[in-house]
């Protein structure tokens, strides 16, 4: 989990690997899936086990998620 809390480039690039990994699933799919995932990592208490983690990463990976979730709106 600690990828979502990455900067905003490794994030992007980590997304791409990740749609690249269901490629064989169209858009529409994949995108509904994905913001399903994402959401339900924002509406989570805790994003991480530790609150040393959750500390550290937080921030990032809501602004993380909060833009991969724009950019898949616009694909829509």
């Amino acid at each position: 989990m600690v990828i979502l809390g990455a900067n905003p480039d490794r994030f992007q690039q980590y997304c791409d690997q990740v749609r690249l990994e269901f490629k064989l699933y169209p858009n529409e799919i994949f995108n509904a899936g994905r913001r399903f995932f994402l959401d339900n990592v924002l509406k989570s208490k805790n994003i991480f086990m530790t609150s040393y983690f959750d500390q550290l990463f937080s921030n990032q990976v809501i602004n993380n998620i909060e833009g991969e979730l724009k950019r898949l709106k616009g694909l829509e």
